[in-house]
C-alpha cells in the first residue's frame, strides 16, 4: 500500500533552545493523482481511432510529455513513482518518433497509437493500484481488463 503521509523536508535548525524549520513536500499519491488528471485530458489515449488526426495526436503527445517532465521535477518524488512516470514519458516520446517517421501512413500512425495506448494502460493500472486512485471512464478503457477484475467493487461480507 502506498504511503499517504505528508512528507517533510527540514529547511533549517535553530540552536540555543532548539527548533526546526520545515516544509511539506507533495506526497507521491498527490503527484500520481495529478498525472492521472493530465492523462484524462489527452483524448488521444481513449478516443476512437477514426476520430484521431495524426498532427493533433502528435501535438497532444508532446504536451503530455512536457507535463510529465514537470511532475518528474517535483522535489522528493519517490523512486517507484519516478520510474513509472519516466516510462510513461518515454512511451509518449516513442509514439511521437514512430508516428512522425510514418508521415502520411495511416497504418503506421494507428500502430503507433495502439502501442502507446496499450503500454500507457498497463502503467496506468500500476499507478491506480499503487495509490488507490480513481480514473474517469474514458481513460479507464485503456487499462487492461478494466471491465472485469481490476475495477470490481469491493463488497465486504456481512
Amino acid at each position: 500500500m502506498a504511503n499517504r503521509a505528508k512528507r517533510v523536508r527540514i529547511t533549517g535548525v535553530s540552536t540555543a533552545v532548539g527548533g526546526t524549520q520545515w516544509e511539506y513536500l507533495k506526497s507521491d499519491a498527490e503527484i500520481a493523482r495529478r498525472v492521472i488528471r493530465i492523462l484524462e485530458d489527452h483524448r488521444m489515449l481513449w478516443q476512437s481511432m477514426a476520430m484521431e488526426v495524426p498532427a493533433y495526436a502528435i501535438a497532444s503527445a508532446s504536451d503530455a510529455r512536457k507535463a510529465l517532465t514537470q511532475e518528474l521535477m517535483t522535489e522528493g518524488i519517490g523512486r517507484d513513482l519516478e520510474l513509472l512516470l519516466r516510462q510513461i514519458r518515454k512511451l509518449f516520446m516513442n509514439f511521437m518518433t514512430f508516428a512522425e517517421s510514418g508521415v502520411g501512413s495511416e497504418i503506421a500512425f494507428v500502430e503507433a497509437l495502439t502501442v502507446l495506448r496499450t503500454a500507457v494502460g498497463e502503467r496506468l493500472a500500476a499507478l491506480v493500484a499503487m495509490y488507490e486512485l480513481d480514473v474517469d471512464e474514458d481513460l479507464r478503457s485503456i487499462i487492461p481488463d478494466s471491465g472485469a477484475w481490476f475495477f470490481k467493487e469491493f463488497k465486504p461480507d456481512g
